[in-house]
């Protein structure tokens, strides 16, 4: 069970910052690079690699989720059918 509550806050934090990450990609190729303060510091990653990082991030993050899911209901079912479990 905690394997499983740690997945599922893991596939939403995924799932945030991947469409996030997307987003920002995908304003990235919208507005042109002048709009852009070249004197920013820290690291500049172009806007393709983002929308890419951001969408697996995402999908990552949503294959998690339904296996958490998938995980849950396996333990709901079990609980429901009387059957001993291991409450650790």
């Amino acid at each position: 069970m905690p394997f499983t509550k740690i997945g599922t806050v893991v596939a939403l934090i995924l799932v945030a910052l991947g469409g996030l990450t997307l987003i920002l990609g995908l304003l990235g190729m919208i507005y042109p690079p002048e709009f852009v303060d070249p004197t920013r510091p820290g690291p500049r990653m172009p806007p393709g690699k983002a929308v890419d990082l951001g969408a697996r991030m995402a999908f990552a993050g949503i294959v998690l989720g339904v296996l958490c899911e998938i995980s849950a209901g396996v333990r709901q079912r079990h609980k429901e059918s009387g059957q001993a479990t291991d409450e650790t």
